[in-house]
């Protein structure tokens, strides 16, 4: 395993353990946090279609499917590739 390979997996694992307490719904505020970005960003994410939301109605805040982020996880490069 390289180096790069190790980093990768230690930056998932934490982020992993960090979601295993979590809800399987998450508010925009918990995605955020889980992800180290702002609500601003989760929210331009969710508007370009990189991150996927759902509302109960229009009125309702957005949610965040916990499976989801783990995907965008599993699916982005981390820094130090």
């Amino acid at each position: 395993m390289s180096m790069k390979d190790l980093y990768n997996f230690n930056y998932l694992f934490t982020f992993l353990n960090m979601l295993e307490n979590k809800p399987e719904i998450l508010t925009i505020q918990e995605a955020a946090e889980i992800l180290n970005v702002s609500t601003q960003t989760i929210r331009r994410w969710d508007n370009q279609g990189i991150l996927k939301s759902f509302r109960a109605s229009k009125t309702h805040p957005r949610r965040y499917h916990k499976k989801d982020i783990v995907a965008y996880l599993q699916s982005t490069p981390q820094s130090g590739e």
